[in-house]
């Protein structure tokens, strides 16, 4: 059995359900641009630890934290307009969902602003674990795409992030007969992406 329902414009839900134990799930995405809020989220209790016999309220609150990013170049000045993002969460099994033990993951992306700044809602990583942030300057720049590994997140947190100038590499792309061909994709990448 299952049943489902969606909060209102302020948080709030009510489902009707039959007498039994349940686990409890709560998700969402970051539609309306809420900084304390992750960009997507899944939590989840560990077991069918909620027992309902009678109505109930239960308050859920989301257990994100901060990540507050700097982006700066080489030199140190920073660099607005660059996209920071999480898109592989790490799924902590140490959470809580109301009062019961849960496990869950998190993802999120925002824009550096003219100061180079940019925050992140993220739940807490699990021990021995963390983040990967990747950096994209703004297009038409000199810097290539930065990563930073292994951003462990506990409480609020504050990461600088230096992006690495870029190289290129270039040539044409032919046919047998050395004309030149459009359309043609070309990719490189590391052995351990």
């Amino acid at each position: 059995y299952t049943a489902e329902t969606r909060t209102d414009s302020s948080g709030h839900y009510s489902l009707q359900a039959l007498p039994s134990n349940y686990i409890l799930s709560l998700y969402g995405t970051n539609f309306h641009g809420n900084p304390l809020l992750p960009g997507s989220y899944f939590l989840r209790t560990l077991t069918n630890s909620l027992s309902l016999a009678q109505n109930t309220v239960l308050d859920l609150q989301v257990p994100a934290k901060r990540l507050s990013i700097h982006v700066q170049d080489p030199a140190g000045n920073s660099v607005a307009n660059t996209e920071v993002t999480v898109d592989t969460g790490v799924t902590n099994p140490n959470l809580t969902l109301g009062t019961f033990p849960a496990s869950g993951s998190s993802v999120g992306s925002g824009r550096t602003d003219l100061s180079g700044n940019a925050a992140l809602s993220l739940f807490p990583t699990p021990p021995n674990s963390g983040y990967s942030i990747r950096a994209v300057p703004p297009a038409n720049s000199s810097f290539a795409t930065t990563l930073l590994n292994n951003v462990v997140v506990t409480n609020d947190t504050s990461v600088t992030i230096t992006l690495t100038t870029a190289i290129t590499l270039s040539g044409q792309v032919t046919d047998s007969a050395g004309n030149g061909l459009e359309e043609q994709n070309i990719q490189i990448r590391t052995l351990d992406d």
